[in-house]
């Protein structure tokens, strides 16, 4: 159904975490357009449009159940309600709010990690989100797969693939074990998988990584 639809959300005008994942999709490309082109040159060197359209994401996730469609066009101006008040925040607080909370500015190159690890194909082998036909799906796609995820595997994958720490220093940063951060990482690589669907979308060729090497690797 399209995100159009007002018989697709619950008959009480909720929405389920499927449901909020598809339409995420759905609008995520215009959206992130949206987003693009209110985010003020000055803030691009700490904070891209993707980061902003990330954290859009896990508010709608974390929100969820505050959202009732009242007509077909509820979802679309409740989300866009959701990123007008993250570019706000934004705005308001700017680098040293961002650097607090702990966030990293999302880049090509971090993208590229991301999918090699969750994919186990060597980074060689992937054609980047800017490079794709449809760039601004993948980047949505990816983005929005990873801001569904659980807040702690969220942080491990975060910790351990973008930002490149070692399995024990992203044990050491969440205070957990590494056998704990490893169970995390693989739990939320099976469920990127499933979200990111098939991986022709992302690779020029599969070149699989060496098993030391793996997604869950490296300690």
């Amino acid at each position: 159904m399209s995100v159009m639809d007002p018989m697709d959300p619950q008959d009480n005008g909720s929405i389920d975490e499927s449901t909020l994942t598809r339409l995420l999709t759905e609008v995520g490309p215009e959206l992130l357009g949206y987003i693009e082109g209110k985010m003020p040159p000055a803030f691009r060197a700490f904070s891209g449009p993707e980061d902003v359209f990330q954290d859009t994401c896990i508010q709608a996730y974390r929100s969820r159940e505050t959202f009732r469609m009242i007509d077909p066009d509820s979802f679309r101006q409740w989300i866009w309600r959701v990123a007008h008040n993250v570019l706000i925040d934004l705005l308001r607080h700017g680098f040293a709010a961002k650097r607090q909370a702990g966030k990293i500015h999302v880049t090509a190159d971090s993208q590229v990690a991301l999918l090699s690890n969750v994919y186990g194909v060597k980074p060689t082998a992937i054609e980047t989100p800017s490079r794709v036909a449809a760039r601004r799906e993948a980047v949505v796609k990816v983005q929005v797969g990873l801001s569904s995820l659980p807040d702690d595997q969220r942080q491990a994958i975060t910790l351990h693939v973008i930002q490149g720490l070692t399995l024990a220093e992203s044990a050491q940063s969440m205070g957990r074990t590494v056998d704990s951060i490893r169970g995390l990482l693989q739990r939320g690589q099976v469920r990127m998988r499933e979200l990111l669907g098939d991986p022709a979308l992302y690779f020029s060729k599969i070149e699989p990584m060496s098993e030391a090497s793996g997604p869950a690797g490296g300690a």
